[in-house]
């Protein structure tokens, strides 16, 4: 076997390896760290949550 078909085999293997990681990636989608679960989801209520025209008094 010649260093072409040698290199040509390699780079085929690591091809599969690689559409194998990466539809078994896509399979399981992307995971949440530990403590990222256990969180409640916080809501953007903008300045605090205070409504400006009471503060100004207009």
């Amino acid at each position: 076997m010649n260093t072409p078909t040698k290199v040509g085999a390699y780079l085929a293997g690591l091809a599969v390896v690689f559409a194998a990681a990466l539809g078994l990636g896509n399979a399981v989608g992307p995971l949440e760290p530990a403590g990222e679960q256990d969180r409640p989801v916080q809501t953007d209520t903008g300045h605090g949550g205070m409504d400006t025209d009471e503060h100004t008094g207009g």
